[in-house]
């Protein structure tokens, strides 16, 4: 798959998934890292000769996948939603799916010229969002990254809805469905502590893993759990799809907001949330030695005592570029501020100018 993800299109880059469907493991991906940087056209052989297969029922065949997971007797019809499809993959689909199912719809960002994918838009910019729900008086918005597999959502007051919040909804009505496995979900280590005191409270686990779809998806595995995700967005439906899908998950909370007949504000009535910063710090060092450096994990032990249990710090790298996302997490939001101004200051210091 080519794709950038949330990001823009220059960063575009390559995706590869083995034959089950599923993404790569880290050391599988290094192994190919290693052969295309050592530019040996020898490692590249061909064993034999491939075949194209031109596929294009590929719209059909989803549409009727999506028709599957939708109970038959709920209709969305009444329910105003804008949709910010970030001029992406599902700019086309995506509407059209709402509006076969009855949605009363306003679709924005879905003009992409192949360049403005996600600029300022979708769900990394949900600001758009937000003031289209409030000034067309809509039930909620939705918005989906460039490659759809991701999304955040608004309440019907523009307050924003992430994917911790969207687990807590679709856990909840599962669960009172009799229909959650693995007496839990999947969450990473970014999830709000909100999440978790929220379903502990209804007698549920959160399983925690490292950040990333393929650690929730794995986690899931060993949990045997059918419902997993992260705060970006992500949400997995494993007994409904093998990856995160933004266009399945939106209509599983649409079908959860007609099953018990309220508004999507009052679905998480019970949710406190902590409050929780992500800063990304651009490096002139690499990210692992800021990371590995002993003086700064002595700081961020100290910091951690601060907090005690009614908060978290996580430090890790970026993924796709040489950037070190920091999270802090607290009930007291002076304390958050506090520590994240410790740790910038901390990591100015140690990097290289």
């Amino acid at each position: 798959m080519i794709s950038a993800s949330h990001n823009p299109y220059h960063d575009n880059g390559i995706k590869i998934f083995n034959n089950k469907g599923d993404k790569l493991k880290d050391e599988e991906e290094k192994k190919i890292e290693k052969l295309i940087e050592r530019r040996n056209t020898s490692n590249f052989e061909p064993r034999s000769i491939g075949k194209l297969k031109k596929y294009d029922s590929d719209f059909y065949d989803y549409k009727q996948s999506i028709k599957k997971v939708i109970p038959k007797n709920i209709s969305f019809k009444g329910l105003k939603v804008v949709l910010d499809c970030a001029h992406g993959a599902a700019y086309k689909i995506g509407p059209e799916i709402l509006l076969d199912h009855g949605v009363d719809l306003i679709p924005i960002n879905i003009k992409p010229t192949g360049k403005n994918i996600n600029h300022n838009c979708g769900a990394l910019f949900p600001e758009n969002l937000k003031n289209t729900v409030i000034k067309n008086n809509a039930d909620l918005g939705i918005a989906f990254d460039g490659d759809a597999d991701r999304l955040i959502m608004c309440d019907e007051n523009g307050y924003l809805i992430d994917g911790d919040k969207i687990l807590a909804i679709v856990s909840s009505s599962l669960s009172s469905q009799g229909k959650l496995k693995g007496k839990g979900i999947v969450a990473t280590k970014m999830s709000n502590l909100g999440l978790h005191a929220f379903l502990n409270d209804i007698n549920l686990n959160v399983y925690e893993c490292a950040v990333g779809d393929r650690y929730v998806i794995e986690k899931m595995r060993i949990k045997k759990c059918n419902l997993g995700g992260e705060q970006s967005g992500h949400i997995i439906f494993s007994d409904l799809s093998c990856t995160g899908d933004a266009i399945l998950s939106a209509l599983q909370v649409l079908s959860i907001l007609k099953i018990e007949g309220k508004k999507l504000s009052q679905l998480l009535a019970g949710f406190k949330g902590t409050n929780q910063k992500l800063v990304n710090f651009k490096l002139n060092s690499d990210s692992e030695e800021i990371i590995n450096n002993n003086h700064f994990k002595k700081k961020i032990k100290g910091w951690e005592k601060l907090l005690k249990k009614e908060g978290s710090i996580l430090i890790r790298k970026s993924g796709t570029e040489n950037l070190l996302r920091v999270m802090v997490q607290s009930y007291d939001k002076n304390m958050t501020n506090k520590i994240i101004k410790n740790i910038k200051n901390f990591i100015n210091e140690i990097d290289k100018k």
